[in-house]
């Protein structure tokens, strides 16, 4: 069993400006079968069209809103209490549309 309190987990630069990442469970917390990251987005911010290969991974949207782009023109807005699942290797640009911070959890597996 493991317990982590979310403010005492040390805030990791995200890839992209105003993007946060709090690592909350993986292979060094003993989950080597899963990646579970608290993330946190600024108003406006996009991460830019990438894939992860190996890995699925499931977004959940706790606070704001977030819309996904995945390659052939395709956008999902995802608001509050909402999930989109993608599969290994399926390219995605995630964009914060919310008038705020969007805060999710993503869980990868297995683990990026």
């Amino acid at each position: 069993m493991y317990v982590r309190s979310l403010k005492d987990t040390p805030i990791v630069p995200g890839p992209y400006q105003g993007i946060e990442h709090r690592n909350l469970a993986n292979a060094e917390s003993g989950f080597p079968e899963f990646e579970v990251i608290y993330s946190t987005t600024e108003k406006g911010r996009i991460g830019s069209s990438h894939s992860h290969p190996h890995s699925a991974h499931v977004l959940l949207v706790l606070e704001g809103s977030l819309k996904i782009n995945t390659t052939g023109n395709k956008s999902f807005d995802v608001p509050a209490g909402s999930v989109i699942c993608l599969r290994p290797g399926e390219e995605h640009e995630v964009v914060n549309t919310y008038d705020g911070t969007t805060h999710y959890l993503v869980v990868y597996t297995p683990p990026r």
